[in-house]
Order: C-alpha cells, then sequence, then structure tokens
C-alpha cells in the first residue's frame, strides 16, 4: 500500500507542475497578445498625431488666406468707395470724383 500511496502523491505533484506550466503559457500568451494590443494604440495614437498636425497647418494656411482675403476685399471697399459716383439728375451724366477721372474733372456720359 505504501507503493499505492508514494504513487498517488507523486501523480498529484505531477498534476500540480502540469497545472503551473498550463497556467505560465496563459500568463504568456495574454502577456503576448497585450503586447500586441498596445502596439496597436500606439500606431494609432501616431497616426492621430500626424493627422492632428495636418488638421494644424491646414487651419494655419486656411486662417492666412481668410486674412489676405479680408485684406483684399477691404481695399476693393476702398477702392469703390474713391470710385463711388452720383448722376446728375439735370444731365444724366455721371459725376465722377476727381481721382477717378483722371483729374480732368470733365463728366462722363452715363452707359
Amino acid at each position: 500500500m505504501r507503493l499505492v500511496d508514494l504513487a498517488g502523491s507523486t501523480m498529484d505533484e505531477i498534476l500540480r507542475s502540469v497545472e503551473q506550466v498550463t497556467a505560465s503559457w496563459e500568463i504568456s500568451t495574454a502577456s503576448a497578445d497585450q503586447r500586441a494590443g498596445i502596439e496597436q494604440v500606439h500606431e494609432a495614437i501616431a497616426q492621430i498625431d500626424s493627422v492632428t498636425q495636418q488638421n494644424s497647418a491646414l487651419v494655419e494656411q486656411a486662417s492666412a488666406a481668410a486674412g489676405s482675403f479680408a485684406g483684399t476685399v477691404a481695399d476693393a471697399r476702398k477702392r469703390g468707395e474713391d470710385l463711388s459716383y452720383r448722376e446728375d439728375l439735370n444731365s444724366g451724366w455721371l459725376q465722377l470724383p476727381p481721382v477717378a477721372m483722371g483729374g480732368t474733372g470733365q463728366p462722363r456720359p452715363a452707359c
């Protein structure tokens, strides 16, 4: 009986060892999966950072273009004011400011 007890005890130890190896294998596999997941998150963050930088550059360009456009509109408005005219109700002629007439002061016919 003693040999049977010893054999049973040895089998129990082998079973515990196999369970420990199995648990270690599962932990190792889970760690590898986790590492792969972390690498994917890292790549996604790098892509988000890249797109954010591109968007920032586009916003800067759009802002500069808007500022330039606003300046162009202001210049056009000023020129339009400088070229404003009034119609002489008695003659049907347009009276332009001297700057627009090249300094001649002569009215031009209405179009």
